[in-house]
């Protein structure tokens, strides 16, 4: 069954691996960027499943509004993918972490593709699992915070 799906960084990185799998599995998709330059070829590949929305996602005027044009464009939107910055709050409480995530943008190990992949196909299931581990290192992460040997 076809969804509309909301991806946020649509531009690069994992944001633009989800709006692609999406796509490839038959979805509409609304993308957003702050440059939507950079959302020109999907538009063109796609054609009118694609609805690209300039979007800063630190502005949550801008992203009331997109939301709003959205359904207004599709009439629903079914899964939203948001690829937010790391607002300050959020930096205080888990400080050290945050830093790693910002300061390793776009250089991650893993396969922002295959991520994508499995992302779109548990969000097509009746029951999708509540938390999704992807890579070695979160896999690692929460046996390590669960108190589980991983050997």
């Amino acid at each position: 069954m076809s969804q509309v799906w909301m991806v946020t960084g649509s531009s690069r990185g994992l944001g633009r691996q989800i709006a692609t799998a999406a796509l490839s599995a038959g979805h509409s998709v609304v993308v957003t960027a702050r440059n939507l330059d950079r959302l020109a070829d999907l538009e063109e590949s796609h054609g009118n499943r694609v609805f690209p929305v300039h979007l800063d996602v630190t502005d949550p005027v801008a992203a009331q509004r997109a939301v709003e044009r959205a359904t207004d464009r599709f009439g629903t939107l079914d899964d939203s993918m948001t690829m937010l910055p790391v607002s300050t709050p959020y930096q205080q409480v888990i400080g050290a972490v945050a830093n790693r995530l910002v300061n390793d943008n776009g250089n991650q190990t893993g396969d922002p593709q295959r991520a994508a992949a499995a992302i779109v196909r548990i969000a097509q299931m009746p029951e999708p699992p509540e938390r999704l581990i992807l890579g070695s290192d979160a896999l690692a992460y929460a046996q390590n915070a669960a108190g589980v040997d991983p050997f």
